[in-house]
């Protein structure tokens, strides 16, 4: 009875604390910066920085995170987002979409050797109606959100070709 208590106890904690964050998150509001660690970058409308649903007016963000390659291959990246964006592999800008506009879609297929790649968007969100998602595809299929198996969040021991700073 005990044992099937704590497992019990156990599964919901896992279950609760919901998908491993992949993705380091930093948003600028006014003179506050708020450091975040999230699973995915899909953000909908109304979106606000962590900690500041309620407020209103512009902001910035960047996120990152290492995507794995096993094999030599051509990702397809789609960026949507309202406002400004920019999404960079290996620091090379790979879609500018900065001009400034409603919800719209930029995409391009960038080829990618085996190993780690740091992936990296910006954002400089309007002052209404923020939204940004980054979605991909690694052959035929439509794209969709970066699979969290092949993510990692930039700085760890495996993925040190990724780790970002100066």
């Amino acid at each position: 009875m005990a044992i099937a208590l704590l497992l019990a106890t156990v599964g919901y904690l896992v279950a609760a604390r919901g998908p491993s964050p992949r993705w380091r998150a930093e948003y600028r509001v006014g003179g506050s910066v708020i450091a975040a660690a999230e699973p995915a970058l899909d953000h909908r409308p109304p979106m606000r920085p962590p900690g500041d649903e309620g407020g209103e007016g512009p902001f910035t963000a960047e996120w990152e995170t290492c995507l794995e390659m096993p094999t030599a291959g051509s990702v397809a990246f789609l960026l949507t987002s309202s406002g400004r964006a920019r999404l960079y592999v290996d620091d090379a800008l790979v879609i500018d979409d900065w001009d400034s506009h409603w919800l719209g879609s930029q995409g391009t297929k960038h080829a990618l050797e085996a190993g780690h790649h740091l992936v990296r968007v910006t954002y400089e969100a309007p002052p209404t109606s923020a939204a940004i998602t980054l979605a991909a595809s690694f052959g035929i299929e439509p794209p969709t959100d970066l699979p969290a198996e092949r993510l990692s969040m930039p700085g760890e021991a495996s993925t040190a070709r990724c780790a970002s700073g100066p």
